[in-house]
């Protein structure tokens, strides 16, 4: 909307030394977490006192779910919600709460208060589960999203309280998501026929424009030794550097933030 630069998005951390897609993860600065808590507690803090150093108008993506909705991660949520008398959800997971609560206050640390957008998808036509899906053409036939912003005086400050106002979210995500699959919609207003065809419009040129990219990389590499040594030396760099270090990001916020 506005403010892709801003825009950070949290990730495993498996992600991060993929080539070339990883590297260019780094560079933006996105946020790798382990999924052991004693790791990505410090890790996650650290970032936050970078960003802050940097008085960054912060705009952070995250998944509560921790995972994807695949049969065996469905099993499991369901598994942990018997095991501490929760609802069995179909539609998503359980949110981990532990970690968007760390997230929670430390924004709130920075000069604006956080705002939450709560975000649903829903597919119509079936749901990709994997990089296998994307590779064969599995796609849905549409694909639905619902927004709502809330408003920083509507986010509990105490923390048990946060963690159950989150897990009251994903609740009625699961209504939400069971009605929207009995009809193929939301039950919220729906963007005019006109804005959908101007959204449509601002995709082709983006299609275009990542068309004309790999392409124009493919003739320079093809016919540029400059080039060619220019990726090549970046390449390099990348693997080098990740063998010997936990990365760009890394480094730049060891720049800012003492141990």
């Amino acid at each position: 909307m506005g403010n892709l630069t801003k825009h950070k998005i949290i990730l495993k951390k498996s992600l991060k030394k993929i080539p070339p897609f990883g590297w260019a993860m780094q560079a933006a600065h996105f946020l790798f977490i382990s999924r052991d808590w004693a790791k990505d507690q410090k890790y996650l803090t650290d970032n936050f006192s970078y960003f802050r150093a940097l008085d960054y108008p912060l705009q952070l993506l995250i998944f509560p779910e921790g995972t994807d909705l695949s049969q065996s991660n469905k099993e499991k949520s369901q598994k942990y919600a018997k095991k501490n008398g929760l609802s069995p959800y179909e539609c998503v997971l359980h949110p981990r709460t532990k970690g968007f609560v760390h997230c929670m206050t430390e924004m709130r640390k920075f000069k604006v208060a956080p705002i939450i957008i709560n975000m649903s998808v829903g597919y119509v036509g079936g749901i990709p589960q994997n990089e296998s899906d994307m590779a064969f053409g599995n796609w849905p036939s549409e694909i639905h999203f619902f927004s709502e912003q809330i408003p920083p005086s509507d986010i509990p400050t105490d923390n048990t309280e946060l963690e159950n106002w989150l897990t009251n979210v994903w609740e009625k995500k699961e209504h939400q998501l069971k009605e929207f699959y009995s009809k193929n919609r939301f039950n919220a207003p729906y963007m005019s026929a006109a804005s959908i065809v101007e959204a449509y419009g601002e995709m082709k040129w983006l299609l275009g424009f990542w068309v004309v990219f790999f392409a124009w990389v493919g003739y320079s590499l093809a016919t540029s030794y400059f080039y060619w040594w220019f990726y090549a030396l970046w390449t390099v760099f990348y693997i080098v550097f990740n063998l010997v270090s936990n990365g760009t990001d890394d480094m730049a916020v060891r720049r800012y933030v003492k141990n």
